[in-house]
């Protein structure tokens, strides 16, 4: 969808939360309409559409974003949201597995870590981007929602990450004592 399909796409998601009766004030109605074309926007609008359609005859209720792109998903070609890729099992099982570790693993020994001279470091698991810098965006399968696509840096790329953090708690010394105690990581 494009931001010219906003409209129609409003009036959709208007008429489906009241087949609902979904019961929001207008206000947070508005914002439930953008957050909603904002996850769905990857796909084309008619998929997204007759995506609403099978929401409104198979559920009880009013469809979540993760039901409304399982809806998409199931009228797509396989292996397509959208234009959307889905992810590979692997990869899906590393960004999980990056997931519960908070995006850190041990140190690595590796020849290109050892080069780099990181490897007292925690490796990082970095977004991907694509080549007009944008994030990279892949169907997560097992958490059935879209999520910005990443690797385990190494070597001078860990480095780089290392460099950008550094300098960044060097522009805010009391954050350096406090962001990592808070959320568990190395300082």
């Amino acid at each position: 969808m494009t931001e010219d399909d906003f409209a129609t796409f409003d009036r959709a998601f208007r008429r489906l939360s009241g087949g609902y009766r979904l019961k929001v004030r207008s206000n947070d109605l508005d914002d439930l309409v953008r957050m909603y074309f904002r996850v769905l926007e990857s796909a084309p609008l008619d998929t997204v559409l007759s995506a609403g359609k099978v929401c409104l005859e198979t559920l009880r209720t009013f469809p979540k974003p993760v039901d409304w792109l399982e809806a998409i998903r199931s009228l797509s070609p396989a292996g397509v949201v959208g234009d959307i890729r889905t992810m590979t099992d692997e990869e899906a099982a590393a960004w999980s597995r990056a997931e519960r570790q908070r995006w850190q693993d041990e140190p690595c020994r590796c020849l290109v870590c050892q080069a780099a001279g990181v490897t007292h470091r925690f490796l990082r698991f970095v977004p991907e981007f694509t080549d007009a810098g944008a994030d990279e965006r892949a169907f997560h399968p097992g958490r059935q929602r879209i999520v910005t696509t990443g690797h385990w840096a190494h070597g001078e790329e860990l480095g780089r990450w290392y460099a950008a953090r550094d300098a960044f708690y060097g522009k805010f010394p009391r954050a350096t004592r406090m962001v990592p105690a808070l959320v568990g990581t190395e300082p």
